[in-house]
């Protein structure tokens, strides 16, 4: 019995003897990126980055980000048609920031794991493909 006790209490210095689920929030966290971020990753040949535009087809049409695709907010859940894998990089921005927010907050409930928010177009001031 002595021999027992003493080996639960070395299992409990090794592992931690408390109910307490000491694992991280696995809910990931809100990550922005930058206009020159994406803009740089874009021009890189060995970019492994997909641009979601989550506008209407009409706002797409009147001007986008090269290489940008459109899957309009409200048709987020067919995102896998655009990105074939939940671990791929991915960006989403709308007009004002607005609407990319609740794209990046859907993607993430999808199972989505490197999704970056760059907020509207109206602040990206390198070329528009109309």
């Amino acid at each position: 019995m002595k021999k027992i006790f003493i080996g639960f209490i070395v299992l409990c210095l090794f592992t931690g003897c408390n109910s307490k689920n000491d694992s991280k929030d696995p809910t990931p966290t809100y990550h922005s990126i930058s206009a020159e971020e994406v803009f740089k990753e874009i021009e890189s040949e060995e970019s492994r980055l997909y641009i979601i535009d989550v506008r209407t087809l009409s706002e797409y049409n009147s001007g986008h980000i090269k290489t940008a695709v459109n899957v309009p907010l409200d048709k987020i859940d067919m995102i896998g048609d655009y990105v074939p894998s939940k671990k791929d990089k991915v960006v989403v921005y709308c007009q004002s920031g607005s609407r990319s927010r609740q794209a990046f907050n859907e993607l993430i409930e999808l199972g989505y794991q490197n999704v970056f928010d760059l907020g509207g177009i109206q602040d990206w001031n390198y070329e528009i493909i109309r």
